[in-house]
């Protein structure tokens, strides 16, 4: 597909990547054939309505498939009992805490496949204040 910026519509003609990658860096886009998504740590139910957003909570970006093995994903009994346990450490100001059982539990299934990215995202939660998650 090319985008010609006098006739202002795009075109199916074939085209190289090279002028595919240039039009998203003109436009400053980006895509990703890895199906991706915003994996919240410690979970974001654990401060839904306190002074922090959602869009501002600590995460990382996970491959979709992968959500579903973890202890803070899904709806049974157990899953329900791991997130009031985390948000109990939550609103009791101990989000560093909750965030080291969510990576405990992350690393434990998938190895080192996120540590990079827990380790960006550890570095910036500790520059919230565990206040800001606490529910008021």
């Amino acid at each position: 597909m090319n985008y010609d910026e006098n006739k202002d519509q795009v075109s199916n003609e074939l085209c190289k990547v090279v002028s595919f990658n240039f039009e998203l860096q003109k436009l400053n886009g980006s895509i990703s054939f890895e199906r991706l998504s915003s994996h919240h740590i410690p979970s974001k139910v654990t401060y839904e309505n306190s002074n922090i957003s959602v869009d501002n909570g600590p995460a990382i970006r996970m491959n979709y498939d992968h959500e579903k093995y973890f202890s803070c994903h899904g709806k049974s009994r157990k899953i329900l009992k791991y997130l009031e346990k985390q948000k109990q450490l939550v609103q009791n100001g101990k989000v560093m805490d909750a965030i080291q059982n969510d990576e405990d539990d992350i690393i434990g299934k998938t190895i080192t496949t996120y540590s990079r990215a827990i380790k960006e995202m550890k570095d910036y939660a500790r520059n919230l204040s565990p206040s800001d998650f606490i529910i008021k």
